[in-house]
């Protein structure tokens, strides 16, 4: 006689940049053990992301979703929403006092269903350099904003932003990324002004992200205090 099957509850969350609605399943014990084991063996970041990709990508049930491809924010949110299904919806974090005097750890009590991806004021992805000129951008992919944010590599940069081209709009055309290639669109960004070129990195520095704000009053010194929670490295301490 085979062994009992457990039922695994669905839920549904939405893809914060698109809207997106999709439906996933809270990780397993056979899931977790691969997270464990890529914070166990201090291997680095790349490791570690390689394993929530891996938990995202079993976790998910809606077809065509990739996490590979999704924006830092969205992978970032959508795996805490996971971890609060699947091991509770609290986790304890650790500060230490900004009291000079006092600089004892604080214990606070995270709600992780209330952790939002914050969108910074002016924020917007159609970039306009005159009435008759601008383009319509779209979000990295994590690896993407990664090698952005580093910029190391000049060619490979421009690459990236290129990439992330949607359209570029005149008064009386629009060329979209489906009709022209990247090597057009970074001949493009080559002719454009410091200004214009600032405009562009504007849009990739003001990007929603999973920046969360908590008050927090020290237990031995009464002091306020306010930490921002940023990502998910705060919650692999």
């Amino acid at each position: 006689m085979p062994l009992p099957t457990i039922e695994v509850p669905k839920y549904k969350v939405k893809i914060p940049s698109t809207g997106k609605m999709i439906t996933y399943r809270p990780f397993l014990v056979k899931e977790e053990k691969v997270l464990l084991q890529a914070l166990e063996t201090g291997e680095g970041e790349e490791q570690l992301l390689e394993a929530i990709f891996q938990l995202l990508d079993n976790c998910i049930e809606t077809k065509n979703v990739n996490p590979r491809e999704l924006t830092n924010f969205d992978m970032e949110y959508l795996f805490l929403q996971l971890r609060a299904k699947s091991v509770g919806e609290t986790a304890e974090l650790q500060f230490t006092c900004s009291n000079k005097e006092c600089r004892k750890p604080i214990q606070y009590e995270c709600n992780l269903s209330d952790l939002k991806v914050k969108k910074h004021k002016g924020h917007t992805n159609k970039i306009e350099f005159t009435e008759n000129l601008g383009m319509i951008m779209k979000y990295p992919s994590l690896h993407s904003a990664v090698k952005i944010s580093s910029r190391n590599n000049t060619d490979e940069l421009f690459s990236l932003i290129a990439g992330c081209i949607e359209s570029i709009y005149t008064e009386d055309e629009v060329f979209s990324d489906k009709d022209h290639e990247l090597e057009e669109f970074e001949d493009f960004i080559e002719q454009l002004s410091p200004e214009y070129f600032k405009k562009i990195m504007n849009f990739f520095e003001t990007m929603p992200s999973m920046e969360n704000e908590i008050k927090l009053t020290c237990p031995f010194c009464k002091g306020e205090d306010s930490v921002t929670i940023r990502g998910i490295e705060d919650f692999f301490g």
